[in-house]
């Protein structure tokens, strides 16, 4: 489905992203882990079209690297960034409607109610601004707003970054229901052991290189899990 090769991205005369290449196949979830600055979040941003880059970026058998980030976007690929940037003074619907824009009034209206039906809460906030919801709140509207466009692929970084526990759980459900339907999955992620126990297959990341990768099961016991996070993450 998704085809990365010898992705290279630089700041300046920075190198974040270095010659990285991975895949996604149609239906999987995969996990992109690492620590801090390691480059994952700047490798999505390539693949999405938001930086400059070297490299290939297939998507679906299609080249993307030409492409801006809105005719990717067209093209199947969902996104929801780190930080989750939903628009604070506008209602929960409003933000939602924003991520479906380009569909036609009644796949739009059915879009809303299958994020409504995943999402209840956001369903009972419906004409609440944005910006008074709680943090795991605007988590859901930005996962939301990303199904919105009806994604073949949903990429997504650091989805648990300031949750508790509780809510990180809900929202790792609630992946698992959209992905046991058909979508794919790419995803940066800080809880490494969260994050193996239900993604399919794994990179690890580090320096702007791909330092491992594999299945979840094959990435959780190789020892360089262990000297690096203090990790041992039993997957079944």
């Amino acid at each position: 489905m998704l085809e990365v090769e010898g992705i290279t991205v630089y700041y300046g005369r920075a190198l974040a992203v270095d010659n990285v290449s991975l895949r996604v196949a149609e239906g999987a979830w995969v996990a992109l882990l690492g620590p801090n600055g390691a480059g994952k979040t700047t490798l999505l941003k390539a693949i999405l079209g938001l930086v400059p880059h070297r490299g290939s970026v297939r998507f679906l058998g299609e080249e993307l690297s030409s492409l801006p980030a809105w005719e990717r976007a067209q093209r199947g690929l969902g996104y929801a960034p780190e930080g989750r940037r939903i628009f604070p003074r506008l209602t929960v619907r409003e933000n939602l409607l924003l991520g479906g824009y380009r569909l036609p009034d009644e796949e739009k209206r059915k879009a809303l109610e299958e994020v409504y039906a995943l999402f209840p809460r956001l369903a009972e906030r419906d004409q609440q601004p944005a910006g008074t919801l709680s943090g795991g709140e605007q988590q859901m509207l930005s996962l939301g707003r990303a199904l919105m466009c009806r994604p073949k692929l949903l990429l997504l970084d650091e989805a648990s970054l300031g949750l508790m526990p509780k809510v990180v759980r809900e929202f790792f459900q609630v992946l698992s229901r959209v992905h046991q339907v058909g979508l794919s999955i790419l995803m940066v992620e800080q809880n490494t052991r969260l994050a193996l126990q239900y993604a399919e297959h794994a990179y690890i990341m580090e320096a702007g290189r791909i330092v491992l990768a594999g299945s979840s099961a094959e990435v959780a016991r190789h020892p360089r899990l262990v000297e690096s996070y203090g990790l041992r993450v039993t997957v079944e």
